[in-house]
Formats: C-alpha cells, sequence, structure tokens
C-alpha cells in the first residue's frame, strides 16, 4: 500500500523517523529525495543511512548539525509497517514547516481507511492483486483518499444485484477498470444504467456483457459524452435505434467517444476511404481510436501514391487491419512493399501536399488533441 505525496516531486525528504517516545525527524535541503534505508525506529543519537552516504543525527555539542533542520518529534510516529519506511515521500519540503504535522496528521488518519476499504474489496469483493493495484492508482492520483467500505458494500450490490446482474468476478473486473464509481453516488450509477435500457435500447439480458466490455462509461457524463455520442451514431452515421445494441457489443469502446473526435473520420472513412460502417466494425483494429492525421490518412495517401507509382501492378486488395492494424515496418514490408526510409521520407514532404491540406476540411484544427 502506497502513500501519496503532496511534495513528492520536492528536492528534499525526511531522512529519519524515532521511536513513538523519541520520534523526530530531520531535513536535508541538498539532498534530491534518496531512499530511506534505515529501519523506521532508530536511535536518536545513530546515524542515518542514505544511499552510498550518512548523515549525522547530531553535533558533538547535542544539537542539529548544520544544514539539518529537526522537525517537531511529536508530530511523527515510527509506524511498524515495513511500507511505510519506503514512502515518506509525502514529508518532503525544503525546509522544516508547521505544515508537516498536519500532512502526517493527516496521513495517519488515512491508514486505517485505505486498509479496511482494501481488505473489503480484495476478500469480499474478490479483487485480485493486479485489480487491487489499479483501484489503489486511482486512489492516489484522486488525492489519496480510499473509498469507505460502507461505499464499496452499496457498489458492488449494486452491480451484483437484480438491476444490473453482474457475476462477482465481472463485477470486479468493473471495479478495477473503472475505480472512479467508487465515489460516486450509486444513484448516479442507476442512472447509467437506465440510460442504456430506455436511450440505447440494450435489453435487460444484455446489460451485463454490455457494461463489463466497457465499465468506464459509469463514469462518463450522459448529457456531455453518452447522449451526444448516441445521437451521433443514430443521427450522422445511420445507425438504426434498434441495432444500438448490437454496436455497443462489437465496439464498446469506440462507441461512446465524443461527436467532435468521431465526426472527422467517419467523414474520411465513408467519403475520401469509401468504407461503410460494417467495413469499420469488421476492422479489429479500433479505427474511431486511432488518430486520422498521424496513422490513418497518411497509410491512406502513401498506398495511393504507390499504386500510382506502380501503375498497371496487378497488387492485391489490402484488408484495413492491413492497412491500420500494424507498425510502420510491418506496414512498409507487407503491405506497401517498400523500404521504411520511402516511408519516412514520404512523410516528411507530406505536411506540405495538398491532401494534407484538405485534412483541416475533414479535421478542424484541434479536434485531434480533444480525442
Amino acid at each position: 500500500m502506497e502513500l501519496p505525496g503532496r511534495s513528492a516531486r520536492r528536492r528534499c525528504h525526511v531522512v529519519a523517523v524515532a521511536t513513538v517516545a523519541t520520534a523526530g525527524a530531520f531535513c536535508c535541503p541538498g539532498c534530491v529525495e534518496p531512499r530511506l534505508l534505515a529501519p523506521p525506529a532508530v536511535s536518536l543519537g545513530a546515524p542515518v543511512r542514505l544511499q552510498g552516504r550518512q548523515h549525522s543525527r547530531s553535533s558533538r555539542d547535542g544539537r542539529p548539525s548544520s544544514g539539518l533542520a529537526r522537525l517537531s518529534g511529536s508530530a511523527l510516529v515510527a509506524f511498524s509497517a515495513p511500507w511505510l519506511a519506503r514512502h515518506w515521500r509525502f514529508l518532503s519540503h525544503r525546509r522544516a514547516s508547521p505544515k508537516v504535522a498536519s500532512e502526517v496528521d493527516e496521513a495517519q488518519a488515512m491508514l486505517p481507511e485505505w486498509k479496511s476499504a482494501e481488505e473489503y474489496l480484495t476478500s469480499t469483493a474478490g479483487l485480485s492483486a493486479r485489480q487491487m493495484k489499479q483501484v489503489r492508482k486511482f486512489w492516489e492520483v484522486s488525492g489519496g483518499r480510499a473509498a469507505p467500505v460502507e461505499k464499496c458494500r452499496e457498489v458492488l450490490e449494486f452491480l451484483t444485484g437484480r438491476e444490473v446482474g453482474l457475476s462477482k468476478d465481472e463485477a470486479a473486473a468493473v471495479i478495477a477498470a473503472s475505480p472512479r464509481m467508487l465515489i460516486l453516488p450509486v444513484r448516479i450509477l442507476g442512472d447509467q444504467v437506465r440510460f442504456l435500457c430506455e436511450e440505447a435500447n440494450v435489453a435487460e439480458r444484455e446489460l451485463p456483457t454490455v457494461l463489463a466490455r466497457f465499465p468506464q462509461m459509469f463514469t462518463q457524463s450522459i448529457t456531455e459524452t453518452l447522449r451526444p455520442a448516441l445521437e451521433f451514431w443514430i443521427g450522422t452515421v445511420g445507425v438504426p435505434r434498434e441495432e444500438l445494441s448490437d454496436l455497443l457489443h462489437r465496439a464498446p469502446a469506440e462507441v461512446w467517444l465524443k461527436p467532435e473526435t468521431l465526426a472527422p473520420k467517419w467523414r474520411f472513412a465513408k467519403d475520401i476511404m469509401g468504407l461503410t460502417l460494417d467495413d469499420l466494425l469488421a476492422c479489429k483494429t479500433p479505427y474511431f481510436r486511432l488518430s486520422l492525421a498521424r496513422t490513418v490518412a497518411p497509410r491512406h495517401f502513401f498506398l495511393l501514391h504507390q499504386r500510382q507509382k506502380k501503375a498497371g501492378d496487378d497488387s492485391q486488395p489490402v484488408s484495413l487491419d492491413g492497412i491500420l492494424g500494424s507498425s510502420d515496418e510491418n506496414f512498409c514490408a507487407e503491405v506497401a512493399r517498400c523500404p521504411k526510409e520511402e516511408y519516412m521520407n514520404w512523410l516528411a514532404a507530406w505536411p506540405g501536399s495538398e491532401q494534407f491540406r484538405a485534412l483541416a476540411w475533414i479535421q478542424p484544427r484541434g479536434a485531434e488533441r480533444r480525442r
């Protein structure tokens, strides 16, 4: 279990922790985050070993050495948990500060919360070690606060209950893939499920499969993402409402992208490449998640360039997966059948071509960054 720190990237660190009776720490402004190799409980007069060098705890007259600022002894407690000794980054400060004491108190308060939530998710919800690692990573980047056990219980009961109907293993996979759902009210999760049933035409018996294939939709806004995406597929692409469920089964991660990302790629596939929606869905490579300017358009136009150069060569048709689903090396060797250097040279000159400038008509500036 790791505790995140607000000042983990500062160029200083706490170098020692004493026992409960003589708790204390020293801060050295010249060090760049060396690791604490000594055990968490050390005597006050002992040297502190730090990755290749030592800092003495006190000078000959008993006062802290020059350049060392002593922190409040009552603020720190020596924890016996070995992982805590490896993660004192949250105490990092260039100089001793009263803020350290409040951060220590806050970190101590977080310990039982993390431990109890993790125990519940692993023992009751059935998350594996790998799945729990994904959840902890979310806790770290979201301020270090774990979801209360009661909230975890509510979410698990919701996922495995009658409304959703996931199995225990499916629920564990959904929580690991979208841990933010643990801090959302169950009411919001229920709104997502009703949206799928009422607006996306997903039958109750299909809900577990649809949600398990793309659980991230639980944390997406209905008004800002889900409904606009649905309107794009129905209105722009022309998918009948009764076929939306099939679309969600075939391309779950692509359906809920924002319309400003989907629209230029659909227009390029339909108007430039001459493809239909069935062609795109039959492609194992997720077309709508690829970069239009860096992958799709350059490879399409380079193949046209190669065919014009080799006029009269009866080459076999190439599948969309062959064009988009391989590395540059495989694309050149197996599809374009040219040295990679030739493709790289063409790419370097491509931004000045008419084809590249025409791409701005299909994809407005900034749309690629909003993916």
